[in-house]
């Protein structure tokens, strides 16, 4: 059985899909990562073996001594 987990912050994990097809959970597991909002992970496993993950992106402060970040030429 393929399981497609959600990792949220501050809340429990969520699963979002349990199919027996590999193909199904590979092209919802590809969907649901690049739907990740920050601080985000979501985990693809067979039959309780972890066998992809994905993070979303993480987006720090911008470096205040960086004069040239976000200027206009």
């Amino acid at each position: 059985m393929y399981e497609l987990i959600k990792h949220l912050p501050n809340r429990p994990a969520v699963t979002l899909l349990e199919t027996p097809c590999e193909s199904v959970a590979r092209i919802r597991f590809e969907k649901s990562a690049a739907l990740l909002k920050q601080h985000e992970s979501l985990e693809l496993k067979h039959d309780g073996k972890l066998i992809d993950s994905r993070k979303a992106p993480h987006y720090g402060a911008i470096d205040s001594d960086d004069v040239s970040a976000g200027a206009m030429p």
